[in-house]
């Protein structure tokens, strides 16, 4: 690590816990029986893959799962059962957090989508007086940036749009694809398991 200047983190897994099997099951009761297929998180087409690249608004993501269902839902069932899937922020890792600012510059890389994010910014890093802005330099969500994770382009852009050099540069995510797309432009890599404290990484005590 003496060489890196620059922390890029991911969102899910990485900081966030999500719950994923909960939100499955909501779907299932508003009618959508393949949504594991259809949330895949190597399967980046269809509505929930277009959500998160930017390609669909807030609104014309409800209306295309309520075509989805087949059912008249509510602009309010759809966000909750969707919302499921983010779940917490362990205190922990924002004090991780802050202490990694210190001596590095932290950044988050994101697939994610306006209702998880808002979900996110607006709670899991209200900590003290902190919010977002205080934890991360800058961020790169990519329903904002209408680039998806592992393609290389995003990686491109990240480096080009932060002024960050691949070989000063650490990304920690848990998707292997992700990890590898990173590695592919001299981007050093480390790979969480889902609730792992990540600190060891860093010598953080």
């Amino acid at each position: 690590m003496t060489q890196i200047k620059n922390l890029i983190f991911d969102l899910g897994v990485v900081l966030v816990n999500l719950n994923r099997g909960e939100c499955m099951n909501a779907f299932k009761n508003l009618g959508i029986d393949n949504i594991e297929e259809m949330t895949s998180l190597a399967l980046h087409n269809g509505i929930f893959g277009n959500y998160e690249q930017g390609l669909l608004t807030t609104g014309e993501f409800y209306d295309e799962v309520r075509a989805l269902a087949k059912k008249d839902l509510s602009d309010e069932e759809i966000s909750a059962a969707w919302l499921l899937m983010v779940n917490d922020l362990p205190v922990y890792k924002l004090e991780r957090l802050l202490q990694l600012k210190k001596q590095y510059r932290l950044f988050l890389l994101s697939n994610t989508n306006e209702l998880h994010w808002k979900r996110c910014a607006d709670t899991m890093f209200c900590y003290e007086d902190k919010t977002v802005g205080d934890f991360f330099e800058k961020r790169w969500l990519s329903y904002e940036i209408h680039l998806l994770k592992p393609s290389q382009e995003i990686f491109e852009y990240v480096l080009a749009d932060g002024g960050l050099k691949a070989e000063e540069t650490f990304f920690i995510d848990d998707a292997g694809a992700n990890c590898d797309a990173a590695k592919s432009l001299g981007i050093k890599t480390y790979q969480p398991q889902p609730y792992e404290d990540w600190s060891p990484v860093f010598n953080l005590k």
